[in-house]
């Protein structure tokens, strides 16, 4: 009983997993960022650029720059990048040392909203 069990319950976990795994392939995600994730920097970089596993929704983008202090640098607007998958914004003010983290939240074409960050240190 059990193993007839076990050999119903197999095919329909391996199909769970395999679903599972197509809606979030199908979801914006972040491919790559300068400054590098979990990179270091050794001066303050000008702009941030994200590039997604397809193409962001500008309307619904946003970034964030999270200083070593919890206080938030000051950013332009987010553009869209030279590629098509990436968003850009430039940096204003000074950064001091430390470690910073960026925030981000993007949509693609299903219009689903994802947010992230990943961090980078600037060290001079």
């Amino acid at each position: 009983m059990l193993r007839a069990l076990r050999r119903a319950f197999l095919p329909v976990l391996l199909a769970s997993l395999g679903v599972t795994s197509l809606v979030w392939a199908l979801h914006t995600a972040l491919v790559k960022a300068t400054p590098a994730i979990d990179g270091t920097v050794t001066a303050p970089p000008a702009d941030l650029t994200l590039w997604f596993n397809e193409r962001p929704d500008l309307s619904l983008s946003n970034i964030r720059l999270r200083a070593p202090d919890s206080s938030y640098a000051e950013l332009g607007g987010v553009k869209a990048g030279t590629d098509s998958t990436a968003l850009t914004v430039p940096v204003h003010g000074t950064l001091k040392p430390g470690k910073y983290t960026v925030l981000y939240r993007t949509a693609g074409d299903d219009g689903h909203v994802m947010r992230g960050s990943y961090s980078f240190t600037l060290q001079p």
